[in-house]
């Protein structure tokens, strides 16, 4: 395998995620993962991957990748930053939700998120990394390697083999400066910047990101009516806020605590994404995608799942409140999201001639 990427800088922690690993829970080990499966999806369908091929998923502040060969990368998520030229403190906004393609020899220092605490970049051939239990996503939690991107290391590309130059007529139609060239690194020649990208992009609708509070939909959890009335009352009303101690695990969230004395004891059970847990404490946490694969303390709340992609961009800071909802509603807004995401890649498709969902 050919080193498309030399990492100059890690960042905060950026890590190789792909959908995840199926099959190992009675080992205590949950699917893992990226945080938000549908950017890593879309993000790999605009580059041309499959949409199960391995990315990064950048946390916080991002890498600084030097680019070993000609390539075409994809962020989707929350926005983010990079250093523009030498100046350190000149930063711009990298373009998103499309197509970019890099030169060969580029470096791209990549700054804050912004908007959020996440964002999943698919590089075209896809990521390369030995796979552990059939997949080649970080589990930090059970210690799965590989874990995050270090400094001074190379990550490699699953197929160098790639037709970058159809993908870049088809990205750029009538507008490109192609003429008859077959090489890649000739078509970018004809552009002065390191970087080249078409127009369009893919809008993303989720209007919450830019909340000063984010309210995250739930529904009552199996254990909900351990709780008195007013307490049940009091986890809907209160503010939450994200703690810094919070991980891929779960979300610790901080706030007035919720009383807990009284409470009976419950066996260990299976828990999943999503579900709120409230321990001794009286802070609830919000299990994440390296969750346990069962838990002892009270389920009192679970989020729906297509709030997925809200959970993924809380950072330390965020404030939260919860919303319950109908479970008709949850069925609705999953359907919802599932059609937004077929007409999302399809969209791509029609741009770039990539396989149409069906």
């Amino acid at each position: 395998m050919e080193a498309a990427l030399e990492v100059i800088g890690a960042g905060v922690l950026t890590t190789v995620q792909d959908l995840g690993r199926d099959g190992h829970w009675a080992s205590g080990i949950s699917r893992g993962g990226a945080n938000d499966p549908n950017c890593l999806r879309l993000a790999n369908h605009i580059v041309g991957n499959s949409q199960d091929m391995a990315g990064l998923e950048i946390t916080a502040v991002g890498p600084t990748l030097k680019f070993g060969i000609a390539s075409c990368i994809c962020l989707c998520g929350a926005p983010i930053t990079i250093h523009s030229g030498k100046d350190k403190n000149q930063m711009l906004l990298f373009p998103s939700r499309r197509p970019v393609f890099i030169k060969k020899g580029t470096v791209i220092r990549f700054g804050s998120v912004l908007g959020g605490f996440r964002t999943w970049m698919a590089i075209a051939g896809g990521i390369y990394s030995r796979k552990v239990l059939g997949s080649q996503s970080a589990h930090i939690a059970a210690n799965l390697v590989p874990l995050k991107i270090e400094k001074d290391s190379h990550l490699s590309l699953g197929s160098v083999e790639y037709d970058l130059v159809t993908l870049f007529h088809k990205t750029f139609e009538k507008s490109s400066l192609a003429g008859t060239s077959q090489n890649i690194g000739e078509l970018l020649s004809a552009y002065t910047q390191e970087i080249v990208f078409p127009p369009w992009f893919v809008p993303d609708g989720d209007l919450r990101k830019n909340s000063q509070v984010i309210e995250v939909s739930v529904l009552p959890g199996r254990h909900f009516n351990m709780l008195s009335k007013s307490v049940q009352g009091r986890v809907f009303e209160s503010m939450w806020t994200v703690s810094s101690k919070s991980n891929r695990q779960g979300l610790l969230l901080e706030g007035e605590a919720l009383p807990t004395s009284g409470m009976r004891n419950i066996k260990s059970e299976p828990v999943r994404f999503g579900t709120v847990q409230l321990p001794p404490s009286g802070h609830p946490i919000i299990l994440g995608v390296e969750h346990q694969t069962t838990g002892g303390y009270p389920r009192i709340l679970e989020v729906i799942g297509t709030e997925r992609s809200v959970l993924a961009q809380l950072g330390p800071g965020t404030k939260i409140t919860f919303k319950q909802v109908t479970l008709d509603f949850a069925v609705q807004k999953s359907q919802d999201v599932r059609q937004e995401l077929k007409q999302n890649l399809k969209a791509v498709s029609l741009k770039t001639g990539n396989y149409i969902p069906k």
